[in-house]
């Protein structure tokens, strides 16, 4: 999965990131390449503070 960018997950060393499309009743839209990588990039750091994911409060 190193080389597959599908399954490999965000590359931040060889700047391999999601296409990200957002479609909404306003119709679609491709985001580009820097806004791709900064949300990734946002979700890495996040994952390094908190690498179990956010804290749901039980019922």
């Amino acid at each position: 999965a190193d080389d597959d960018s599908a399954t490999g997950g965000p590359d931040v060393a060889r700047r391999i990131y999601p296409i990200i499309t957002v479609i909404t009743d306003e119709g679609f839209r491709r985001l580009g390449d820097q806004e791709s990588a900064d949300i990734a990039r946002s979700i890495l750091e996040r994952r390094l503070e908190q690498p179990d994911g956010p804290r749901a409060a039980l019922l």
